[in-house]
């Protein structure tokens, strides 16, 4: 019996031990990064909206969500004080297949950059291609 005391009496002293070294919480991850996790892909690169002479330009991250024919390609532009949205602009085409899931084909701006000299946005995908939009125009011409 008192070898079975002692038993538990050093189980109990281990489980209190464990149970201190344990931390009492566990941090929250940062979600404030430059890439956001989905479950399919590694992350979504986000850019950052340009604000031009009153108007907010920026990429569309999923417009099926709005109704719109494509989920990805696809960049906003809106009324800086207002906020109201003025025009969307297909940058470039995507090629779906059906059989694939939708989050992996999409493909997203990885640059997205003000080019005041020329008054354009210079756009850059993940597939490196690269896009011209003309602020005036509301043209889109490839870079390359």
């Amino acid at each position: 019996m008192a070898t079975s005391g002692l038993l538990l009496a050093a189980t109990l002293l281990g489980v209190a031990i464990c149970q201190a070294r344990m931390p009492q919480s566990i941090p929250e991850p940062n979600m404030a990064q430059e890439f956001s996790a989905a479950p399919s892909r590694v992350g979504q690169p986000r850019m950052k909206p340009i604000v031009f002479e009153g108007r907010r330009y920026e990429q569309i991250m999923n417009g099926q969500v709005s109704g719109l024919a494509q989920r990805t390609g696809l960049m906003a532009i809106f009324e800086a004080e207002s906020k109201t949205r003025l025009a969307v602009i297909k940058i470039y085409d995507e090629e779906r297949d059906a059989r694939v899931e939708a989050d992996v084909q999409d493909v997203f701006f990885t640059r997205f950059e003000l080019l005041p000299e020329q008054r354009s946005l210079l756009i850059e995908n993940e597939r490196h291609k690269r896009f011209l939009f003309n602020i005036d125009s509301q043209t889109v011409v490839p870079a390359d």
